[in-house]
């Protein structure tokens, strides 16, 4: 593989991301409608106790739901966030190993580097982003388990909204509850089509709820996916003996018109391995690439050793990285 090819490649991989955040949100909504119903249904039950308002009784098994919805949400959000991640750091493990491989070929170093012992490192990769992931913690303090929890209690706020607009504008109980499937399913614009002529000071709860019910859900992917990706790419390098291990920030598409940090970090690089900036702020989709080395020189460096003659970096890779996986 050519260094060109192996800059196509990962720019090939880069542009199937925003698909696969849509993907992600796309299961997580049958979630969020599954939860809605939840909720919807507590108030439709109500209605035919015959309450043409809310009891505290019902307020009570309305609340449970909500609970309930709200942890369909944060254990869904748990397990589909690594799993998102790990589907986009494998696209680009395929390419590094497929990187490394035909050089191997190339050298005829493949009586000493197996085609298992390289997928083997690249599963490594996976193993460390996901520690990362897991373990993270960002300026604000929280970690990824509080920003699944806090995804959880959004949902919680803005329903319980939702229902008491509907109160508030005395409609009858079965229109609030349908308020709720209609908010969940298609959002805020809908909703207030719904409601028609707001009553004075009920329209200030409108300000207060998303423009879709995940939106907080959309950006938590979004980001632990991007972030992670950065943190894939200094380790699929590093675990890449082409890889001269100095790493270049590339801004994502019109970045530098957005009035962030990341313009400045992308001037600043290239950065070796220990001094890649982290991940500047939500929603940040810019890159981290290696910094190959020469395709031909790396090929006649694998040569030269496989020969026999010390290639310092070849040997302390092979040391270190490939033989505790191989």
């Amino acid at each position: 593989m050519t260094n060109n090819e192996y800059q196509r490649l990962l720019r090939a991989a880069r542009k199937s991301y925003p698909r696969l955040t849509r993907e992600t949100m796309t299961e997580l909504r049958k979630i969020y409608i599954k939860a809605g119903n939840l909720a919807a249904a507590a108030v439709r039950e109500a209605e035919r106790s015959g309450m043409a308002d809310l009891t505290v009784r019902s307020w009570e098994a309305i609340t449970q739901q909500l609970e309930a919805g709200s942890t369909l949400i944060v254990n869904d959000l748990a397990d589909r966030i690594p799993a998102t991640v790990i589907s986009g750091v494998g696209r680009t493990n395929r390419i590094h190993e497929r990187y490394i491989w035909e050089a191997v070929k190339a050298a005829g170093a493949d009586d000493r580097i197996s085609r298992v012992g390289v997928h083997n490192l690249y599963t490594s990769v996976n193993d460390r982003v996901i520690r990362s992931l897991v373990n993270r913690m960002y300026q604000d303090g929280y970690t990824l388990s509080d920003r699944v929890w806090r995804v959880g209690r959004s949902y919680r706020n803005q329903i319980r909204e939702v229902i008491g607009a509907g109160l508030s504008q005395n409609r009858d109980l079965v229109k609030v509850a349908k308020d709720v499937q209609v908010y969940v399913a298609d959002g805020k614009v809908a909703l207030a089509n719904r409601f028609g002529q707001l009553e004075r000071g009920t329209s200030d709860f409108m300000r207060r709820i998303g423009n879709k019910v995940d939106w907080r859900a959309l950006r938590l992917v979004r980001s632990e996916l991007y972030s992670s990706l950065q943190e894939a790419s200094k380790e699929q390098g590093h675990m890449n003996p082409g890889s001269t291990d100095m790493y270049d920030w590339v801004l994502e598409v019109n970045r530098q018109q957005w009035g962030c940090t990341c313009p400045d970090l992308a001037a600043a690089g290239p950065y070796a391995y220990q001094d890649v900036p982290g991940y500047p702020h939500s929603n940040c989709q810019c890159d981290i690439r290696p910094v190959m080395r020469n395709g031909n020189d790396f090929v006649s460096d694998l040569k030269s050793w496989v020969s026999g003659e010390r290639v310092g970096y070849l040997d302390d890779w092979y040391r270190q990285y490939y033989t505790p996986v191989a």
